[in-house]
């Protein structure tokens, strides 16, 4: 899987989803001017040729999309963004924005005898990047959030592990639910690319699912599930 705001992740510079609207608009507007054009699909990435329809553009952008395995860069550059969040700057931002994903799962692998430390290390590392760059980052702490990121105007990250390790006995559990971790993994899994939100929708077209179960698929049976299981632990 690529990193999403790597200087190398080869997200390139994409069209915003606002330019990409806009040029529906634009598009459709000489539509009778130009019957014999293959209108309604519309190229997205200056470094790919591939189009997509109106209708993925739509869903995509009426969608909280949530991307349930992506680190915010492969490499350490998220954690010196950490060490200085003002390097995190708009045109960094601008990458993970326009990439169509609303929430980044924010998970690494880490384990050994250590596992603990390097866990606490790990979430205080991300938890001041999120809080030095406010202006663009949100932390996803509740289900509440999943609809909030829509309205901010910025990037949500969730934040786990792709593993348990760091678990010692159960009162760690809410130790490190305070710290922000939402979500521990057992499995790798996950899209290897941003553009990827674009393939994976225009493919739920192409096998004819209904405009609501591709808002599924994209984040929101996400939502509904992570939002049940809150839900029940601050009850239970």
């Amino acid at each position: 899987m690529q990193g999403k705001g790597t200087e190398n992740t080869g997200i390139g510079q994409p069209v915003s989803r606002r330019h990409a609207l806009a040029a529906t608009a634009a598009a459709l507007g000489g539509l009778f001017a130009a019957p014999a054009l293959n209108v309604g699909r519309y190229r997205l990435f200056a470094y790919s040729s591939v189009e997509y329809s109106a209708r993925c553009v739509k869903l995509l952008q009426e969608s909280t999309v949530v991307d349930m395995l992506s680190p915010l860069t492969i490499s350490d550059r998220w954690s010196e963004w950490a060490r200085a969040p003002e390097t995190f700057t708009e045109a960094v931002f601008r990458r993970y924005r326009d990439s169509g994903i609303n929430v980044f799962h924010h998970s690494v692998g880490s384990g050994g005898p250590t596992a603990y430390e390097l866990a606490i290390n790990y979430f205080g590392a991300t938890n001041a990047l999120i809080a030095g760059a406010d202006q663009f980052l949100m932390r996803l702490d509740s289900a509440g959030d999943f609809s909030r990121v829509k309205t901010s105007g910025k990037v949500a990250v969730m934040l786990g592990l792709q593993n348990s390790e760091h678990f010692r006995r159960p009162q760690d559990i809410p130790f490190f639910f305070g710290l922000g971790q939402r979500v521990s993994q057992l499995t790798y899994n996950g899209l290897d690319h941003p553009k990827r939100m674009f393939d994976l929708t225009e493919g739920l077209i192409r096998r004819k699912y209904s405009d609501a179960e591709i808002a599924g698929v994209l984040g929101g049976n996400f939502a509904r599930v992570l939002g049940q299981i809150w839900a029940g632990q601050k009850t239970g």
